[in-house]
């Protein structure tokens, strides 16, 4: 999986500003599923210490799915 092909993805790189390449995809949950016409509403936080970005997607009828994407350093050693 791409981080591209996940709107959490997109969306958190243009709120938080993350200019660090995708590592992983943890803690992936669907709780329900999301049917076609469905209004969802995501929330995003962002914790730069430690590279995560938590999203987790909810309609009125409660939380359908969430998960954590980590996002690696980058080395400016070099």
């Amino acid at each position: 999986m791409c981080s591209s092909d996940l709107w959490a993805a997109t969306l958190g790189r243009q709120a938080f500003s993350i200019d660090r390449p995708f590592s992983a995809l943890e803690q992936l949950k669907f709780r329900q599923t999301i049917s076609p016409g469905l209004a969802l509403e995501l929330s995003l936080s962002w914790n730069a210490d430690t590279g995560r970005l938590a999203f987790a997607y909810c309609s009125e009828r409660g939380e359908h799915a969430r998960g954590t994407l980590l996002f690696t350093a980058l080395d400016h050693a070099t």
